[in-house]
């Protein structure tokens, strides 16, 4: 498998098993996840994955991308294309190990507020019962 130019600090790591001990290895060991996809993903789980294991995040504008990220401290939304790329990850890469920790515990607890799952539920039962109503 090709996995492209080699670029100091930027690694390809394939595909992990979800939960292992190497995935959360990995995540701990990044200051961000990249992600410059092409295609307009309405809810891309990698991204409220990033958010939830307090890492900044480079993604592309496209799709349910910028909803899903508006609010979120530690986000750079771009165009997929090396120039953008480029200047997102010079941007990250002036920030600090202390200050990423802290923007990445501020997204961490506001993905995690966001996307509770009983918030969730009692919203969706809400528009149940107002569905059930007006038949």
């Amino acid at each position: 498998v090709d996995n492209g130019p080699v670029i100091p600090g930027i690694s390809y790591v394939g595909k992990l098993k979800h939960l292992s001990q190497s995935f959360y290895r990995f995540y701990k060991s990044i200051k961000a996840v990249i992600m410059p996809t092409l295609i307009p993903e309405p809810r891309p789980y990698v991204v409220t994955e990033a958010l939830q294991m307090g890492r900044l995040l480079i993604a592309s504008n496209r799709g349910g991308i910028p909803e899903l990220t508006k609010g979120a401290k530690g986000v750079i939304l771009i165009e997929p294309n090396p120039e953008e790329l480029a200047d997102a990850l010079e941007a990250f890469s002036s920030i600090d190990k202390e200050t990423a920790t802290e923007i990445g515990l501020h997204d961490r607890e506001w993905i995690l507020k966001r996307f509770n799952n009983e918030k969730l539920t009692k919203q969706f039962m809400r528009v149940l019962d107002e569905l059930a109503w007006q038949t």
